[in-house]
């Protein structure tokens, strides 16, 4: 892993909560996601191929993650984002949070897409203005 990769990690694991936000109808659509990891030196999430999300990240993979840790500081990741089918991804993803997938997925679903961050921007926020850019 990266210097810059292992910032953006550390600065993911002191969030709670994290919300997608993709594209429907040329308009925002967003929704709380729980599981974020690191693969490959890429940044990673789930979804389920029966959700809507799905539908609209296959249409226009440009999307945006925030989230917020305790501190009051936040981060934003937008960019391209592209779906890896194999199973290692998975495996990490499950990994990163056995307790909340496991208990909706399995690691030989077929229903449980990886996708990945292809290109984008991190931005580490803090309210008192400090504030990082991060090019993946």
């Amino acid at each position: 892993m990266t210097e810059k990769m292992k910032e953006i990690m550390e600065y993911l694991q002191e969030c709670n909560n994290f919300f997608l936000a993709t594209v429907e109808d040329g308009k925002p659509f967003v929704r709380p996601i729980s599981v974020l990891c690191e693969h490959d030196n890429k940044i990673y999430f789930i979804s389920s191929n029966h959700k809507l999300v799905y539908n609209q990240i296959k249409e226009n993979g440009n999307v945006e993650i925030c989230g917020m840790n305790t501190h009051g500081s936040w981060v934003r990741i937008n960019g391209k984002v592209v779906e890896d089918e194999s199973r290692e991804a998975r495996i990490a993803l499950m990994d990163s949070d056995i307790d909340v997938i496991s208990s909706v997925y399995s690691k030989e679903d077929d229903i449980m897409p990886a996708f990945y961050f292809e290109s984008g921007t991190v931005r580490l926020c803090s309210a008192k203005g400090e504030n990082k850019v991060i090019e993946l």
